[in-house]
């Protein structure tokens, strides 16, 4: 069976059980939540009422898109989806037609880095030796690294829309092949990474061509919010927090350090996006109590 059908089965099984689960008693006055992957789930749990919200997890966006363009054609009005932008932003695209909502910035895990939850998770791992500096500088720092991978991302979903294909592979991408970490500091090898990037992508491009695509794209946008991926960005929290002279945590993975940061973002902090008065004005449309208070 292909990759491609493998997809269609799962997102109809849970097409299906979602048409269920709207006649199921427990349920079916309740306003349906899709999105993306458990994690997401896991975060906006702590911001809806559940007494009037449903959620679902549809398991990655373009499957969220079709879901809700599905239903919502069979009749559903009581349901809404959530995703990360990517580069939604940039690219000026919206989903109001689908009531598809997207992230005020890349994904929600620059969200939580853009909130008082990154200072919380400095306050937990970071050495003192290390805690003034990462106060003042590693944000900055860290979307400065981070942006090299974001703007090649970017790149891959444009050749994606005009070639059907991605250009790049970045699955299993090996930070340990090109980040170097010391004493408060972390470093990208852009050499390095390009070879790492060429080399799991089978791609024949020199390292000026890549070069060429970045600049490029910084004509359009350097707004690290918007290109930089918040999972490339834990990945670098990871890999610095590992290192014995910048904290005493040990065998960290992005995961842990996004657990982190979900912990530390409240309902405070998720109230001052727009993400968060977009929902709201929703509520208010259907006159359905879908958030906390």
């Amino acid at each position: 069976m292909s990759s491609i059908q493998d997809i269609s089965d799962e997102l109809n099984n849970k097409l299906n059980e979602i048409r269920m689960s709207k006649n199921h008693p427990l349920v079916k006055n309740k306003v349906f939540i899709l999105l993306e992957g458990k994690t997401d789930i896991k975060l906006f749990r702590n911001f809806f009422n559940h007494a009037t919200t449903y959620i679902e997890e549809i398991n990655g966006k373009e499957k969220v898109i079709k879901a809700l363009a599905i239903l919502q054609e069979e009749g559903f009005v009581k349901i809404f989806g959530i995703k990360d932008a990517d580069f939604d932003n940039l690219e000026n695209i919206t989903y109001e037609h689908i009531n598809l909502f997207v992230t005020d910035y890349a994904d929600m895990e620059i969200h939580m880095i853009e909130s008082s939850a990154f200072t919380a998770l400095i306050n937990e791992y970071s050495s003192q030796d290390c805690y003034e500096s990462f106060l003042e500088y590693l944000k900055d720092d860290l979307y400065k690294k981070a942006i090299l991978i974001g703007y090649l991302r970017w790149h891959n979903e444009k050749y994606f829309k005009e070639n059907n294909s991605y250009l790049f592979n970045f699955k299993g991408l090996n930070f340990n092949n090109f980040v170097d970490i010391s004493k408060c500091e972390i470093s990208i090898d852009k050499e390095k990474l390009f070879m790492e990037i060429k080399q799991k992508s089978n791609l024949e491009l020199n390292n000026d061509e890549i070069n060429e695509i970045i600049y490029s794209l910084k004509s359009e946008s350097n707004e690290s919010t918007q290109i930089c991926n918040g999972h490339d960005i834990t990945t670098l929290l990871a890999y610095l927090f590992n290192h014995k002279d910048n904290s005493d945590k040990t065998n960290l993975n992005n995961k842990k350090i996004e657990e982190a940061l979900r912990l530390a973002y409240n309902f405070d902090n998720f109230k001052q996006t727009h993400l968060y008065n977009a929902l709201q004005t929703w509520e208010n449309t259907f006159n359905i109590q879908i958030l906390k208070t």
